[in-house]
Formats: structure tokens, sequence, C-alpha cells
């Protein structure tokens, strides 16, 4: 076999890839096979990875397993109408690979050969949403047409970066938040097929990274400073600066400013109070706004997402009217202590064709979605700060510290 239908593009393992040594091509050249060997190659004009999961001695990798160059949206988001143009160093080659959760009882093909992100599309008509009502209104109204573009009354600004004004920011959320944070990350770098991580994990790429398997969740990257607990599936995140108060303080510092308040739940109600959820949820959200979210504050709070009709069957405790009942006292009990509700149930819709890792848990396409959203949102709240204040007292470290994500 000629040595050009089968070479090495990029080494991803420590042991050093040498053709006829520890790699090569069979003589039909549909396939190729590696020995202590890892990394990307091109094989019968596709380019593949082989070599993954890392863990066994010899792997045989067919090279008809690649999927096509991925076409990313402009601006990594793309508008209806508009034509798809291929990014250079961030197209995904070979299986888009989403490992199924190890105890989920719903599972799904661990090989998926389409990224999500490159179906996703929004709507191009009418003019931007200019105001933070009319942002989280036209989220709870928005949907996905036939083609699966998602349609809102206003077009959501597209934001790449934090506000260049420090935001004070205090986050409490599950794994649904975590996986938006992730996504925020995602934007902030540019990277859309290693940046949910502060390091590249060969095992969790593209709509690999929002995985629920053990091997994806770790090593996060996130916008801000955030504490996990709970097996991951709670987050917390602030601004470490003295003049941004602690959300656990009651202590009000003179001069502090007026901070974005982001608090989601959903999943760990409904697991330990069932049927009572919603109320805890409610009494959640009131214990919130008296006791840490000020009268200059922004308060936000987001709910649950409709998880799939089969996982419905599998977790009937989390099922869509449930899920329903639970986001409608959550929105009215938000109203009443003059926060906004930003409802993702229509983001993350049940439906299977958006694509989930365990029926539960959305991937790339969603999360960047909510991403979006949620930086549209944090630059509205800083943009009404500013202008109720002349004086902007500085916040939450150097650039340095806030990990080159303000520009």
């Amino acid at each position: 076999v000629a040595r050009m239908s089968c070479h090495l593009v990029q080494q991803t393992s420590k042991a050093e890839c040498v053709f006829g040594k520890s790699f090569g091509c069979d003589a039909s050249g549909r396939s190729m096979w590696v020995a202590n060997c890892r990394g990307f190659f091109e094989c019968a004009g596709d380019r593949i990875p082989c070599g993954y999961p890392p863990g066994l001695p010899f792997y045989n990798c067919s090279c008809s397993q690649s999927c096509k160059h991925l076409q990313l949206p402009h601006n990594r988001m793309r508008r209806v109408g508009q034509r798809r143009h291929t990014m250079n160093n961030q197209d995904c080659y070979g299986p888009n690979v989403v490992l199924p959760r190890n105890e989920a009882s719903v599972r799904l093909p661990s090989l998926r050969c389409q990224y999500s992100l490159s179906k996703l599309a929004l709507s191009s008509d009418g003019p931007v949403c200019a105001t933070i009502d009319a942002l989280v209104n036209a989220t709870a109204t928005g949907y996905y047409d036939r083609d699966g573009h998602f349609i809102t009354g206003c077009r959501i600004p597209m934001e790449n970066r934090l506000p260049r004004t420090d935001p004070c920011v205090h986050i409490r959320g599950d794994s649904f938040t975590r996986h938006m944070l992730q996504a925020v990350s995602m934007i902030l770098k540019g990277n859309f097929v290693s940046g949910a991580f502060k390091r590249p994990n060969v095992n969790c790429l593209c709509d690999g990274q929002f995985s629920e398997h053990p091997k994806c969740r770790r090593n996060y990257s996130f916008p801000f400073p955030c504490t996990l607990a709970i097996f991951e599936s709670r987050v917390v995140c602030g601004s470490h600066h003295p003049h941004c108060t602690h959300p656990g303080s009651t202590m009000q510092a003179k001069h502090d400013k007026a901070a974005f308040v982001w608090f989601q739940g959903g999943l760990h109600y409904l697991e330990k109070y069932g049927e009572r959820a919603a109320d805890a949820f409610a009494k959640a959200i009131r214990t919130i706004a008296k006791r840490k979210v000020r009268k200059a504050d922004h308060f936000f709070v987001s709910g649950l997402h409709f998880q799939t009709p089969a996982a419905d069957k599998v977790f009937p405790h989390q099922r869509r009217e449930l899920a329903l009942e639970f986001n409608r006292q959550a929105r009215r009990v938000t109203d009443e202590v003059g926060g906004r509700f930003v409802d993702f149930a229509t983001v993350a819709d049940g439906n299977e064709f958006r694509g989930t890792s365990d029926g539960v848990h959305y991937l790339t396409s969603a999360n960047l979605l909510k991403a979006r959203i949620f930086l549209a949102l944090l630059h509205m709240a800083q943009k009404e700060v500013k202008e109720r204040s002349s004086e902007i007292t500085p916040c939450c470290g150097t650039p340095r510290e806030r990990n080159g994500f303000y520009n």
C-alpha cells in the first residue's frame, strides 16, 4: 500500500507514531491500524481519529467512519438564509463521540456523525432584542421550525466576550447551569471543539463535551470562579472582590456594585421533594430574593428543561407535565419578588432531534443557544447599571485573574 494512502496528521499519544511500526494501512485501503499510538490520521482521503478511547494496545479503524468537513455557521451560529463557511482550525473530524452516562437508564449511541452545532441556526428577521424584558420574552416564546431553526420575535444579540465593565456575578444552579457556563467558555475562547475544558479532553470533543460520562465530568472551564459539589451536579459561582458582596452575606458594603444574580434549579428538587418540588423551589426563590438580592441587583431565575419522551418513561418524576407546572409556579413567584424568569424549556424542548447525551442533558447546540442568551442578559444588565451610575467601581480582579476572557 502506498505510504500516502495513510499518514499521520496529528499525534496525541506520548509514544511516537511511526509508519509501518506503530501504525499502517491494510491492503484494501479501507481501514488502518495503530499499536501503542494515538492521533488523527489521513486515511482514504478522510481525516479520522484512531486509538480512541485510550487503554488498548491495538486498534483497527475504518477509513469510512469519518464525518466530512464540519461546516460551522458564520460567527459560530448561523442566521437563517445566510451561507455557511468552514473554519480552518475549529472543524471536528472523525466521529462526533458522545460517551453515554454509565449509570443512566436511557442510553443513546456513542457514535454521532453530525455535530449538533452544524444544524443550529437563528432567525434573522426583526430588530435585535433591545431590552432585558424583550430578550426574556423572546426566549419564552421562541420555537424551532420544521428545519430546526430557532425562531424568536426579536434577534438574540451575539456577544463574544464578557462586559468590559467587570460584572459582579453570583450564580447557583445544577448540571444544566454547569453546561451553560461551559458553553459560555467555548464562546469566549472561540473554541467549539474542546473549549468547554481547561485542557482538551480527547474522550470528550465537540458534542462529547456535554456528556455526563465520568471521563467528561472534570477539568471544566468556566468564565467565573466556580465551586462544584455533589458529583459536580451543583455549581456556585461568584466574583471574589471586595466590591462584589458575597451572595451568602447579609452585610452590604457602602460601595457594593449592583450584582447579576442567577438562580437555577429543578432536577434535585424533583428528586428530593417529588410532587412538592415546585413549592420547595418557590420557597428557595423567595429566600434568595429576601436575603441575597438588593434592589439594584438584576435577579434571574431559571428552571427545568424538557427531557425526551424516552426519558419520561424512565424518569417519570421529571416528565413534561411536572416540568411545566414547576416552571409555571417558579415564574409566578419570580414575578412576585421582582425578578425575571428565563424559560429555557423552549430551547431544550424534549425533541430528540436536538440531541441529548442521556435523554436529559442536551448537547452543544442547545447549550450554546442558552449561553448566547445568558451573555446577552449579562451585557444588558451591565448597560443598565452603567446608565444608572456614572461612577463605576472596579470589580473582580485583573485580566490575568480573569483567564483572559475580557477584551
